[in-house]
């Protein structure tokens, strides 16, 4: 039972951060520089690199672990 509470709130904070981050990134991608631009796009791309290379998308439970 803890370890699904856990992922639970895992998965809410992911999500409140990627919102956070989607949020500074597109802020980023309105502005008239460039640099600001290139930067913020560079952001995005990066968290979701980290959040697929974490499996933060999808939470699969491993075969070997029991509950």
């Amino acid at each position: 039972m803890k370890k699904i509470k856990w992922k639970i709130a895992a998965f809410v904070a992911w999500v409140v951060i990627t919102l956070m981050v989607v949020d500074v990134g597109l802020r980023g991608v309105s502005k008239a520089d460039t640099t600001t631009n290139i930067v913020s796009v560079a952001i995005l791309l990066l968290w979701i690199l980290a959040s697929i290379a974490t499996d933060c998308l999808t939470f699969k439970n491993k075969k070997d672990e029991k509950d």
